[in-house]
């Protein structure tokens, strides 16, 4: 899992217990990894999309 990303679509750093879920998810399989980066991305999406549309 790339950290970098998820810390830069939150907007934050991750905190240690944070770090250390998404480390221990990396040794799963690609496609689980997969998942639940596209379900980080896409809330992401969903939420650029509603403080848009609130202008």
């Amino acid at each position: 899992m790339n950290i970098e990303l998820i810390e830069e679509t939150i907007g934050r750093p991750l905190t240690a217990s944070e770090r250390s879920t998404f480390e221990w998810l990396s040794g799963w399989e690609r496609s689980t990894c997969e998942n639940v980066m596209g379900i980080i991305m896409e809330a992401w999406r969903r939420g650029f999309e509603l403080g848009r549309s609130k202008r």
